[in-house]
């Protein structure tokens, strides 16, 4: 068993081959640093390939096998050389940068995994074992590559893909699920989002599309702003790839978008990098695209705290940026605004109808 234990790459884009590296790390030492090298020519963003990897690794971290085992996950952006003949100085340039990630706790790397022979180079320039992994790709026949010319060719999917890299995938080369109408629910916490999606979505026999950020939380502690990056990416990929199933009117209600998601960023991390306000942006275009119309529903009922929310403090303000948001990107919406919820309802269900014709 080693004391720590590094693996670094670009993960572009993060596949199973790196799962199962990551994994063989995770299972062969104590404490393990996973460094996530990004350029900013790269077409896939470096801080979503460290929020895919930073929560596979969260999840790792989960399973009983892995109890009381500990694991950083950085984002490495620097523009530095790539490969050892772009500078003659590159392998005391990548040790400075790896030894710079050490810390009181964990002084020194005990041992290097990769799947490459300049691991053997790089393991002793940080004067550590270098455990080479599944070199040839039998276990997990995937390059980046590969996954990259899938993207490039719209070509859909593989075996090999994360789940990360598929959501990814299919939001930027799947066409969306033929549903007629698509109607979102926006608003602050307390406001009734939940409940009004799945009552719409009974009495139209529509399809719902819950909030993801709940079904996460309820899992894992909001720990960075990647997680939030996995909240965007993950409700956008169910509002447009949610399956047109038995439903009796091809309609969908969705619970949250990349505004509610990017406002919730601002109480929790307002000093972040400004990479997820422009992947924010870019989704809150995809919402707008394909909305047929946004419920903005204001916190004139009741504040209610079941355990998870913020603060009531916070409603006013969260409702007030929501509503600048929807007017920022020129999105159309009915506003439902009464304090009882069974009237908040019915016109929310009347403006619907407006839409549906």
């Amino acid at each position: 068993m080693y004391a720590h234990g590094l693996v670094f790459g670009k993960f572009y884009p993060f596949h199973k081959g790196h799962h199962y590296l990551i994994r063989r790390a995770m299972e062969e030492s104590a404490h393990v640093t996973v460094v996530v090298c990004s350029l900013l020519s790269e077409t896939i963003p470096g801080v979503l390939r460290h929020a895919w990897v930073h929560q596979s690794v969260k999840e790792m971290l989960t399973e009983p096998e892995f109890a009381g085992k500990t694991a950083d996950v950085i984002h490495l952006d620097q523009t530095v050389p790539q490969e050892p003949s772009e500078h003659p100085d590159f392998w005391a340039i990548w040790t400075g940068l790896l030894e710079g990630y050490l810390t009181p706790a964990h002084p020194k790397f005990d041992a290097l995994f990769t799947s490459e022979d300049y691991g053997f180079q790089m393991a002793d320039c940080l004067n550590c074992t270098h455990v080479l992994v599944d070199k040839e790709r039998l276990t997990h026949p995937v390059s980046g590559t590969l996954c990259r010319r899938f993207l490039n060719d719209k070509a859909g999917t593989h075996p090999e893909f994360t789940r990360f890299f598929q959501e990814y995938a299919d939001i930027q080369t799947k066409a969306p699920e033929p549903f007629h109408h698509r109607i979102v629910i926006v608003g602050s916490e307390s406001t009734g989002k939940s409940t009004m999606t799945e009552k719409l979505a009974d009495q139209l026999h529509a399809a719902a599309v819950l909030e993801y950020g709940r079904t996460y939380t309820d899992q894992f502690p909001l720990t960075g702003i990647q997680d939030f990056y996995i909240l965007l990416q993950k409700q956008l990929h169910l509002f447009l790839h949610t399956p047109l199933e038995a439903v009796k009117n091809p309609i969908l209600i969705c619970d949250t978008d990349a505004i509610v998601t990017q406002t919730f960023a601002d109480l929790y991390f307002p000093l972040r990098e400004k990479e997820f306000d422009v992947l924010a942006e870019q989704h809150i275009h995809a919402y707008r695209q394909h909305a047929d119309l946004y419920l903005f529903l204001k916190p004139t009922v009741k504040w209610v705290d079941d355990g998870t929310r913020l603060h009531e403090h916070y409603q006013e303000f969260a409702a007030q940026r929501i509503k600048e948001r929807l007017d920022k990107y020129g999105i159309a919406y009915a506003e439902i605004d009464h304090p009882d919820y069974d009237v908040r309802t019915e016109q929310a269900f009347q403006a619907v109808k407006k839409v549906l014709g």
